[in-house]
């Protein structure tokens, strides 16, 4: 009978999968697993699997590798109704976080690569990571490859964590608590990473000009993150702007009144430095003897 011919069942159920309902119930071919291992590679990929698993296949089928291998493989979703022994087998959970990280909160063990693989793509993996006792150096390791991952609950006030990220991307520096932006360590690993990292430090650190001046080597635009005091100062603003002459724009409304400042900014930039009065000056007349 037709019904119990597998090559001719699969390429009727690809043209119309109703037709398995009519799978005679113990028969040869329902409890085929090459059959159902066909059905899922060769029906759409949110379909095959879900007829077999939920509706016609054999139970034994979530405990079989081969069709589970064959099911993730055409979608990670499926990994949800393997058994729990294959939710944990490291072929299966690899290939369905290849294909999104969230199958890392199916499974029931994820190896280290298969977690780094996660972490890469999506900083939440690293929620699942933490779920499970784990070793220091793997929990470095995954801040390394995605740095974000310090939003975490438990690591944007771990001290180790938060200097892991910003090493890696300075401006993580965002996720930190309150206390680790103001610990002078952190926030100088992560400006020594970039300068940008500067606007998340604590208002203290932002007027700490050994810290504020040593970031101008690499951009002087850096002021535009300092606090009003040393945006006022003039000898911070003229060694920002030896960086970046730009950096004039974030010198504070005091110094735009001061005299001794225009007459400090013309002896040290005295091709440019009648263009940015023109451009940024408070409307102030020129200075006498400088016309």
């Amino acid at each position: 009978e037709l019904r119990e011919d597998s090559d001719f069942m699969l390429e009727a159920t690809k043209l119309n999968d109703d037709v398995l309902q009519h799978l005679p119930e113990g028969g040869r071919v329902r409890n085929d697993i090459n059959f159902w291992v066909g059905v899922a590679r060769e029906l759409p990929a949110t379909t095959g699997w879900r007829l077999a698993l939920e509706r016609y296949g054999p139970p034994t089928l979530k405990n079989n590798k081969l069709f589970m291998q064959a099911a993730v493989e055409r979608d990670w979703k499926a990994l949800a109704s393997a058994s729990e022994e294959l939710k944990a087998d490291p072929d299966l959970v690899a290939e369905a976080v290849r294909q999104c990280w969230e199958a890392a909160e199916i499974a029931t063990v994820v190896s280290a690569d298969t977690m780094a693989m996660a972490v890469d793509q999506d900083w939440r993996a690293m929620l699942r990571f933490l779920k499970d006792p784990y070793h220091e150096a793997d929990l470095l390791r995954l801040i390394r490859i995605n740095p974000d991952t310090i939003q975490a609950e438990e690591l944007y006030d771990y001290k180790p964590a938060v200097l892991a990220s910003v090493k890696v991307d300075g401006d993580c520096l965002r996720f930190a608590s309150t206390t680790l932006q103001a610990d002078k360590e952190v926030v100088q690993a992560a400006v020594d990473q970039t300068w940008t990292a500067l606007q998340y430090a604590s208002e203290q650190l932002r007027g700490n000009r050994q810290l504020v001046v040593g970031s101008f080597l690499q951009n002087g635009l850096a002021l535009q993150f300092a606090t009003e005091a040393l945006r006022s100062d003039q000898r911070i603003v003229l060694d920002a702007m030896s960086r970046d002459t730009a950096a004039f724009q974030f010198a504070a409304p005091c110094l735009h009144e001061d005299t001794r400042f225009w007459e400090a900014l013309t002896r040290r930039f005295p091709h440019a430095a009648w263009k940015r009065w023109l451009k940024h000056g408070m409307r102030h007349p020129i200075p006498k003897g400088h016309n």
